[in-house]
Protein backbone atom coordinates (compact mmCIF):
# COMPACT_ATOMS: atom_id res chain seq x y z
CA UNK A 1 0.00 0.00 0.00
CA UNK A 2 1.64 3.14 -1.12
CA UNK A 3 1.45 6.40 1.59
CA UNK A 4 -0.88 8.08 -1.06
CA UNK A 5 -3.44 5.55 -0.29
CA UNK A 6 -2.94 5.21 3.26
CA UNK A 7 -3.25 9.15 3.34
CA UNK A 8 -6.66 8.77 1.57
CA UNK A 9 -7.89 7.00 4.63
CA UNK A 10 -8.28 10.15 6.52
CA UNK A 11 -11.07 11.63 4.20
CA UNK A 12 -13.00 7.81 4.22
CA UNK A 13 -13.18 7.78 7.91
CA UNK A 14 -14.25 11.31 8.64
CA UNK A 15 -16.53 10.57 5.84
CA UNK A 16 -17.84 7.22 7.88
CA UNK A 17 -18.47 9.31 11.48
CA UNK A 18 -20.55 11.83 8.98
CA UNK A 19 -22.35 9.02 7.78
CA UNK A 20 -23.18 7.57 11.00
CA UNK A 21 -24.26 9.96 13.47
CA UNK A 22 -27.75 10.41 11.20
CA UNK A 23 -28.59 6.96 12.16
CA UNK A 24 -28.84 7.98 15.87
CA UNK A 25 -32.06 10.69 14.87
CA UNK A 26 -33.04 7.89 12.31
CA UNK A 27 -33.15 5.01 15.29
CA UNK A 28 -34.75 7.51 17.86
CA UNK A 29 -37.87 8.55 15.29
CA UNK A 30 -40.78 6.22 16.64
CA UNK A 31 -42.06 2.77 14.09
CA UNK A 32 -44.55 3.53 11.81
CA UNK A 33 -47.01 1.10 12.03
CA UNK A 34 -50.09 0.47 9.46
CA UNK A 35 -52.80 -1.37 11.19
CA UNK A 36 -55.29 -2.93 7.94
CA UNK A 37 -58.61 -3.88 8.39
CA UNK A 38 -59.33 -6.90 9.90
CA UNK A 39 -61.11 -10.04 8.48
CA UNK A 40 -64.01 -11.16 10.16
CA UNK A 41 -65.32 -14.86 10.57
CA UNK A 42 -68.99 -15.28 12.02
CA UNK A 43 -68.42 -11.76 13.70
CA UNK A 44 -70.53 -8.41 12.51
CA UNK A 45 -68.80 -5.79 10.66
CA UNK A 46 -69.58 -3.80 13.49
CA UNK A 47 -68.09 -5.49 15.64
CA UNK A 48 -64.91 -5.77 13.86
CA UNK A 49 -64.55 -1.81 12.72
CA UNK A 50 -64.89 -1.34 16.58
CA UNK A 51 -62.16 -3.69 17.45
CA UNK A 52 -59.75 -2.20 15.10
CA UNK A 53 -60.73 0.95 16.42
CA UNK A 54 -59.32 -0.43 20.05
CA UNK A 55 -56.53 -2.21 18.13
CA UNK A 56 -55.42 1.02 16.64
CA UNK A 57 -55.60 3.48 19.45
CA UNK A 58 -53.73 0.83 21.65
CA UNK A 59 -51.11 0.55 19.12
CA UNK A 60 -50.78 4.51 18.88
CA UNK A 61 -49.90 4.33 22.77
CA UNK A 62 -47.45 2.35 22.97
CA UNK A 63 -43.84 3.59 23.28
CA UNK A 64 -41.67 3.73 19.96
CA UNK A 65 -44.65 3.35 18.30
CA UNK A 66 -47.08 5.60 15.73
CA UNK A 67 -50.20 4.68 13.69
CA UNK A 68 -50.20 5.78 10.11
CA UNK A 69 -53.69 6.91 9.31
CA UNK A 70 -55.57 5.21 6.47
CA UNK A 71 -58.65 7.17 7.07
CA UNK A 72 -57.69 9.32 3.93
CA UNK A 73 -57.14 6.68 1.43
CA UNK A 74 -59.66 5.46 -0.88
CA UNK A 75 -59.25 1.86 -1.34
CA UNK A 76 -57.21 0.69 1.58
CA UNK A 77 -54.12 -1.29 0.16
CA UNK A 78 -53.24 -4.74 1.24
CA UNK A 79 -57.15 -4.78 2.78
CA UNK A 80 -57.17 -8.31 0.18
CA UNK A 81 -53.54 -9.38 0.56
CA UNK A 82 -54.89 -12.43 3.04
CA UNK A 83 -52.21 -12.41 5.19
CA UNK A 84 -49.37 -13.04 2.05
CA UNK A 85 -46.64 -11.39 3.46
CA UNK A 86 -44.72 -9.75 0.23
CA UNK A 87 -48.25 -8.15 0.00
CA UNK A 88 -48.62 -6.82 3.14
CA UNK A 89 -45.20 -5.27 2.85
CA UNK A 90 -45.28 -3.66 -0.61
CA UNK A 91 -48.62 -1.91 1.31
CA UNK A 92 -46.49 -0.79 3.52
CA UNK A 93 -44.26 0.84 1.17
CA UNK A 94 -47.37 2.66 -0.19
CA UNK A 95 -48.34 4.14 3.47
CA UNK A 96 -44.82 4.86 4.29
CA UNK A 97 -44.92 2.72 7.17
CA UNK A 98 -42.29 0.29 9.11
CA UNK A 99 -44.03 -2.28 9.95
CA UNK A 100 -47.78 -3.61 8.64
CA UNK A 101 -50.51 -5.41 11.22
CA UNK A 102 -52.76 -6.90 9.68
CA UNK A 103 -55.17 -10.24 10.84
CA UNK A 104 -59.06 -11.49 11.27
CA UNK A 105 -61.25 -11.79 14.51
CA UNK A 106 -64.15 -14.56 15.18
CA UNK A 107 -66.28 -15.03 17.21
CA UNK A 108 -66.22 -17.80 20.02
CA UNK A 109 -69.00 -18.23 21.85
CA UNK A 110 -69.95 -14.79 23.45
CA UNK A 111 -65.90 -14.44 23.39
CA UNK A 112 -63.28 -13.00 20.01
CA UNK A 113 -60.51 -14.72 19.22
CA UNK A 114 -58.30 -12.18 17.50
CA UNK A 115 -55.54 -13.47 15.06
CA UNK A 116 -52.36 -11.28 14.09
CA UNK A 117 -49.46 -10.97 12.46
CA UNK A 118 -46.74 -8.33 12.78
CA UNK A 119 -44.81 -7.57 8.86
CA UNK A 120 -41.75 -5.46 8.82
CA UNK A 121 -41.55 -4.03 5.69
CA UNK A 122 -38.11 -3.69 5.36
CA UNK A 123 -37.54 -7.37 5.07
CA UNK A 124 -41.14 -8.52 4.01
CA UNK A 125 -40.96 -11.29 6.68
CA UNK A 126 -42.99 -11.95 9.52
CA UNK A 127 -41.43 -11.01 12.82
CA UNK A 128 -44.48 -12.01 15.62
CA UNK A 129 -47.61 -13.88 15.71
CA UNK A 130 -50.57 -14.03 18.58
CA UNK A 131 -54.08 -14.98 18.57
CA UNK A 132 -55.74 -13.70 21.56
CA UNK A 133 -59.21 -14.93 23.31
CA UNK A 134 -60.76 -11.58 24.30
CA UNK A 135 -64.42 -10.93 25.90
CA UNK A 136 -66.44 -8.72 28.55
CA UNK A 137 -67.73 -5.17 28.83
CA UNK A 138 -65.83 -2.34 26.86
CA UNK A 139 -62.94 -1.66 29.55
CA UNK A 140 -62.00 -4.87 29.97
CA UNK A 141 -62.60 -5.33 25.90
CA UNK A 142 -60.07 -2.46 25.26
CA UNK A 143 -57.84 -4.13 28.12
CA UNK A 144 -57.71 -7.49 26.13
CA UNK A 145 -56.72 -5.46 23.14
CA UNK A 146 -54.28 -3.58 24.80
CA UNK A 147 -52.57 -6.76 26.06
CA UNK A 148 -52.89 -8.09 22.18
CA UNK A 149 -50.96 -5.02 20.60
CA UNK A 150 -48.27 -5.04 23.68
CA UNK A 151 -47.40 -8.49 22.91
CA UNK A 152 -47.42 -8.59 19.11
CA UNK A 153 -45.31 -5.15 18.94
CA UNK A 154 -43.52 -4.50 22.53
CA UNK A 155 -43.83 -7.85 23.78
CA UNK A 156 -40.98 -7.29 27.04
CA UNK A 157 -43.63 -4.53 28.27
CA UNK A 158 -46.06 -7.04 28.95
CA UNK A 159 -46.08 -7.32 32.42
CA UNK A 160 -47.69 -6.86 35.66
CA UNK A 161 -46.66 -6.07 39.03
CA UNK A 162 -46.60 -7.59 42.76
CA UNK A 163 -47.54 -5.03 45.64
CA UNK A 164 -47.33 -6.53 49.27
CA UNK A 165 -49.24 -4.95 51.64
CA UNK A 166 -47.77 -7.03 55.11
CA UNK A 167 -47.74 -5.42 58.93
CA UNK A 168 -45.02 -7.32 59.75
CA UNK A 169 -41.39 -5.81 59.03
CA UNK A 170 -38.06 -8.09 58.44
CA UNK A 171 -39.52 -10.46 56.42
CA UNK A 172 -37.62 -12.08 53.15
CA UNK A 173 -39.85 -12.07 50.23
CA UNK A 174 -39.63 -14.08 47.31
CA UNK A 175 -41.05 -14.56 43.74
CA UNK A 176 -40.70 -17.90 42.04
CA UNK A 177 -37.91 -18.73 44.30
CA UNK A 178 -36.03 -15.20 43.20
CA UNK A 179 -35.02 -12.77 46.50
CA UNK A 180 -37.82 -9.25 46.57
CA UNK A 181 -36.04 -8.00 49.30
CA UNK A 182 -37.59 -7.79 53.24
CA UNK A 183 -40.21 -5.91 54.26
CA UNK A 184 -41.40 -3.11 54.19
CA UNK A 185 -40.57 -2.94 50.14
CA UNK A 186 -39.32 -0.03 49.25
CA UNK A 187 -41.27 -0.70 46.19
CA UNK A 188 -44.27 -2.97 43.81
CA UNK A 189 -42.24 -5.58 42.34
CA UNK A 190 -42.03 -5.25 38.38
CA UNK A 191 -42.08 -6.59 35.49
CA UNK A 192 -43.62 -9.93 35.66
CA UNK A 193 -45.18 -11.92 33.27
CA UNK A 194 -48.69 -12.36 33.56
CA UNK A 195 -49.90 -15.67 35.18
CA UNK A 196 -49.53 -17.14 38.32
CA UNK A 197 -46.46 -16.42 40.30
CA UNK A 198 -45.37 -18.56 43.13
CA UNK A 199 -45.10 -16.22 46.13
CA UNK A 200 -42.41 -16.88 49.53
CA UNK A 201 -42.92 -15.08 52.60
CA UNK A 202 -40.52 -16.25 55.24
CA UNK A 203 -39.67 -14.77 58.77
CA UNK A 204 -38.41 -16.28 62.06
CA UNK A 205 -40.99 -17.28 64.49
CA UNK A 206 -44.01 -17.71 61.87
CA UNK A 207 -44.71 -20.49 59.29
CA UNK A 208 -43.69 -19.87 56.07
CA UNK A 209 -45.92 -18.12 53.56
CA UNK A 210 -46.04 -20.03 49.94
CA UNK A 211 -48.93 -19.42 48.05
CA UNK A 212 -50.14 -18.32 43.70
CA UNK A 213 -50.48 -15.03 42.95
CA UNK A 214 -52.40 -13.86 40.04
CA UNK A 215 -50.17 -11.72 38.02
CA UNK A 216 -52.43 -9.69 35.05
CA UNK A 217 -51.22 -7.20 32.24
CA UNK A 218 -50.95 -3.47 33.24
CA UNK A 219 -52.01 -4.40 36.46
CA UNK A 220 -50.93 -3.73 39.95
CA UNK A 221 -51.69 -7.38 41.96
CA UNK A 222 -52.00 -5.44 45.49
CA UNK A 223 -51.65 -8.33 48.04
CA UNK A 224 -52.67 -8.12 51.39
CA UNK A 225 -50.96 -11.06 53.31
CA UNK A 226 -51.74 -12.09 57.24
CA UNK A 227 -48.70 -14.07 57.92
CA UNK A 228 -49.89 -14.96 61.64
CA UNK A 229 -52.81 -17.23 59.98
CA UNK A 230 -50.40 -17.74 56.43
CA UNK A 231 -53.31 -15.99 54.76
CA UNK A 232 -54.42 -14.15 51.94
CA UNK A 233 -57.05 -11.45 53.39
CA UNK A 234 -57.85 -9.71 50.00
CA UNK A 235 -56.40 -9.22 46.23
CA UNK A 236 -56.82 -5.91 44.48
CA UNK A 237 -55.85 -5.66 40.82
CA UNK A 238 -55.49 -1.53 39.96
CA UNK A 239 -54.06 0.35 36.95
CA UNK A 240 -50.63 0.49 36.68
CA UNK A 241 -50.00 4.06 36.41
CA UNK A 242 -47.42 4.51 33.62
CA UNK A 243 -47.04 7.76 31.51
CA UNK A 244 -49.01 7.81 28.42
CA UNK A 245 -47.18 8.05 25.01
CA UNK A 246 -49.46 9.70 22.96
CA UNK A 247 -51.16 13.21 23.57
CA UNK A 248 -54.95 11.86 24.96
CA UNK A 249 -57.26 13.96 27.03
CA UNK A 250 -59.57 12.42 28.87
CA UNK A 251 -63.21 12.70 28.13
CA UNK A 252 -65.23 14.25 31.24
CA UNK A 253 -69.12 13.60 31.88
CA UNK A 254 -71.60 12.44 33.84
CA UNK A 255 -71.23 8.46 32.19
CA UNK A 256 -67.28 8.80 32.20
CA UNK A 257 -64.47 8.39 35.53
CA UNK A 258 -62.49 11.40 35.99
CA UNK A 259 -58.28 10.06 34.71
CA UNK A 260 -55.59 10.72 36.89
CA UNK A 261 -52.73 13.22 36.31
CA UNK A 262 -50.29 11.61 34.65
CA UNK A 263 -47.22 11.73 36.79
CA UNK A 264 -43.67 11.24 35.00
CA UNK A 265 -40.71 10.43 36.26
CA UNK A 266 -38.26 10.19 33.60
CA UNK A 267 -35.06 8.17 33.85
CA UNK A 268 -31.95 9.73 32.20
CA UNK A 269 -28.78 7.36 32.71
CA UNK A 270 -30.06 3.96 31.58
CA UNK A 271 -28.08 0.66 30.99
CA UNK A 272 -27.94 1.35 27.47
CA UNK A 273 -26.69 5.07 27.77
CA UNK A 274 -24.47 4.33 30.50
CA UNK A 275 -22.83 1.73 27.46
CA UNK A 276 -23.15 4.66 25.07
CA UNK A 277 -20.78 6.78 27.55
CA UNK A 278 -18.37 4.28 27.57
CA UNK A 279 -18.20 3.36 23.84
CA UNK A 280 -18.22 7.08 23.28
CA UNK A 281 -14.88 7.42 26.06
CA UNK A 282 -13.47 4.48 24.42
CA UNK A 283 -13.49 6.07 20.50
CA UNK A 284 -12.45 9.21 22.30
CA UNK A 285 -8.95 7.32 23.87
CA UNK A 286 -8.89 5.35 20.12
CA UNK A 287 -8.65 8.79 18.87
CA UNK A 288 -6.26 10.07 20.88
CA UNK A 289 -3.47 7.52 20.18
CA UNK A 290 -4.19 7.92 16.58
CA UNK A 291 -2.88 11.22 17.22
CA UNK A 292 0.71 9.70 19.03
CA UNK A 293 0.86 8.07 15.34
CA UNK A 294 0.29 10.85 13.57
CA UNK A 295 2.93 13.44 15.44
CA UNK A 296 5.46 9.96 15.13
CA UNK A 297 4.88 10.07 11.18
CA UNK A 298 5.35 14.23 11.82
CA UNK A 299 8.95 13.80 13.58
CA UNK A 300 10.11 11.09 11.32
CA UNK A 301 8.92 13.57 8.33
CA UNK A 302 11.45 16.51 10.44
CA UNK A 303 14.06 13.85 9.76
CA UNK A 304 13.86 13.06 6.36
CA UNK A 305 13.67 16.80 5.90
CA UNK A 306 16.82 17.68 8.08
CA UNK A 307 18.59 14.60 5.93
CA UNK A 308 17.90 16.46 2.87
CA UNK A 309 19.25 19.60 4.11
CA UNK A 310 22.44 18.44 4.99
CA UNK A 311 22.81 16.62 1.73
CA UNK A 312 21.62 19.32 -0.37
CA UNK A 313 18.20 17.86 -1.90
CA UNK A 314 14.84 18.57 -1.54
CA UNK A 315 11.50 17.71 -2.35
CA UNK A 316 11.25 14.04 -3.38
CA UNK A 317 14.82 13.53 -3.60
CA UNK A 318 16.44 11.42 -1.43
CA UNK A 319 19.67 12.09 0.34
CA UNK A 320 23.08 10.61 -0.60
CA UNK A 321 22.52 8.61 2.84
CA UNK A 322 19.53 6.57 1.28
CA UNK A 323 18.97 3.54 3.85
CA UNK A 324 18.63 5.47 6.94
CA UNK A 325 16.01 8.05 4.59
CA UNK A 326 14.22 5.03 3.25
CA UNK A 327 14.05 3.78 6.80
CA UNK A 328 12.52 6.60 8.36
CA UNK A 329 10.55 6.85 5.33
CA UNK A 330 8.50 3.52 5.60
CA UNK A 331 8.56 4.92 9.43
CA UNK A 332 6.57 7.55 8.43
CA UNK A 333 4.53 5.58 6.17
CA UNK A 334 3.50 2.96 9.09
CA UNK A 335 3.17 5.03 11.64
CA UNK A 336 0.60 7.59 8.87
CA UNK A 337 -1.48 4.32 8.41
CA UNK A 338 -1.39 3.33 11.87
CA UNK A 339 -2.85 6.53 12.59
CA UNK A 340 -5.73 6.19 10.28
CA UNK A 341 -6.60 3.12 11.69
CA UNK A 342 -6.91 4.28 15.50
CA UNK A 343 -9.22 7.63 14.08
CA UNK A 344 -11.40 5.30 12.02
CA UNK A 345 -11.75 2.60 14.72
CA UNK A 346 -12.06 6.07 16.97
CA UNK A 347 -14.99 7.79 14.95
CA UNK A 348 -16.94 4.43 14.40
CA UNK A 349 -16.74 3.56 18.44
CA UNK A 350 -17.72 7.99 19.00
CA UNK A 351 -20.54 7.34 16.49
CA UNK A 352 -21.84 4.24 18.07
CA UNK A 353 -22.23 6.03 21.05
CA UNK A 354 -24.30 8.49 19.61
CA UNK A 355 -26.53 6.32 18.70
CA UNK A 356 -27.20 4.15 21.43
CA UNK A 357 -27.62 7.41 23.45
CA UNK A 358 -29.88 8.95 21.28
CA UNK A 359 -31.67 5.42 21.00
CA UNK A 360 -31.49 5.29 24.62
CA UNK A 361 -35.02 6.80 25.58
CA UNK A 362 -37.96 8.04 23.57
CA UNK A 363 -39.62 11.48 24.39
CA UNK A 364 -43.34 11.71 23.94
CA UNK A 365 -45.98 14.39 25.51
CA UNK A 366 -48.94 13.76 27.75
CA UNK A 367 -52.28 15.68 28.82
CA UNK A 368 -54.39 14.28 31.19
CA UNK A 369 -57.43 15.69 33.03
CA UNK A 370 -57.41 15.25 36.77
CA UNK A 371 -59.43 16.92 39.83
CA UNK A 372 -57.23 19.57 40.32
CA UNK A 373 -57.44 20.70 36.31
CA UNK A 374 -55.09 19.84 33.17
CA UNK A 375 -51.69 18.28 33.57
CA UNK A 376 -49.03 18.71 30.73
CA UNK A 377 -46.26 16.44 30.64
CA UNK A 378 -43.59 14.53 28.76
CA UNK A 379 -43.03 10.73 29.10
CA UNK A 380 -40.80 8.44 27.94
CA UNK A 381 -37.03 7.32 27.90
CA UNK A 382 -34.82 9.93 28.11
Amino acid sequence: MTFTTVRLLRPLAAALVLLMLPVSAYAAAPRRVAVLPLGSLGVDEDVASSLLGFLRAEVGKIPGFTVVDLSKQGRVAGADCKGEEKCLAAAGVKYGADEVVSGTVAGVGEAYSIDLKRVVVRTGKEDARITELISGEREVLIDGVRGAAFKLLLPSQYVGTIQLDLAEAGAEVFVDGRAAGKTPLKAPIPNLPPGKHALKIVKPGFADFDKWIDVRFSRVSVVKVDLKNSSITGVMFEKEAPAEPKPEVAAVGPSEPVAPPVVVKPVFFTGQRIGAVVAAALGLGIGGTGIYFALQAKSETAAIKKLQDAAGTSGGVLPGDRSEALGRLRAVQANAMAADIFWAAGGVAVAAGVVLFATGGQATPTIAVGPGGATVGVAGRF
